[in-house]
């Protein structure tokens, strides 16, 4: 909680240097968690209640459509407020009819050159292909992320409290910044790492190869955990 609301919330009351102090903070003490242990979280009369969650998603899912589908209908694609999604648009359209994809793009400011790679930009097919906004891919993907969380996790009511951070980093990005969903396509690349931690938890070395190339093909950063995550795999081999 302390990790999501320094970087939404309170950088609205607080300065942004104890926000980012709070957010460093918050991460030292995450990695520590992961050396203790869990005991019992199971509460006996919510035991059979599995369907809770899913319950929760659906409410989620229901609340954040409507608002979303009104901020994509008030902001159209528009290159000159964000030129993100514009170019992958037009990459993909070039790989359709069969075009060089990579040449240099003159509709969107006199000549940009391409730089996504093929993982971020080639989910965005089927919006160009069925002439729909590619906004509703990173939602929509976004959302297939938790749900396959929620498919995998064997939950205890108290990790249905998961929601609560959820609800409030969607309202944050609904009611006070939207860019993320109303002008990038970050979403793609939640849905890749969120992907790649699910297939780590539940050790899938063939799956976790492919998350790691689409993670590598979507952003850098992943290189500098790739050793330690190639090192434990080898160690657990042997």
């Amino acid at each position: 909680m302390t990790e999501l609301l320094s970087s939404t919330f309170w950088m609205e009351s607080m300065s942004i240097a104890s926000c980012r102090w709070l957010y460093l903070s918050s991460g030292f003490c995450i990695s520590f968690l992961l050396l203790v242990k869990p005991g019992d979280s199971s509460i006996f009369f919510l035991k059979n209640l599995n369907w809770v969650p899913y319950g929760l998603f659906l409410i989620l899912t229901i609340w954040i459509i409507p608002s979303f589908y009104k901020i994509y209908r008030d902001n159209i694609l528009d290159y000159h407020v964000a030129d993100m999604l514009p170019v992958i648009q037009i990459m993909c359209k070039r790989w359709l009819n069969f075009q060089p994809v990579y040449q240099s793009i003159p509709e969107i400011w006199g000549d940009t050159i391409p730089a996504y790679l093929p993982a971020m930009w080639m989910p965005f097919i089927p919006s160009v292909l069925f002439s729909f906004d590619p906004r509703w891919i990173t939602i929509g993907l976004t959302l297939l992320a938790i749900l396959l969380f929620l498919l995998k996790k064997k939950s205890s009511p108290l990790s249905w409290l998961i929601f609560i951070p959820l609800g409030l980093w969607f309202d944050f990005l609904l009611h006070h910044r939207n860019e993320t969903f109303r002008m990038t396509q970050e979403g793609l690349v939640y849905f890749y790492f969120i992907c790649m931690v699910l297939t780590i938890y539940y050790e899938l070395p063939r799956l976790i190869g492919l998350m790691t190339a689409l993670c590598l093909l979507s952003r850098y950063g992943l290189i500098f955990f790739l050793p330690g995550l190639f090192y434990c795999l080898y160690k657990k081999m042997e």
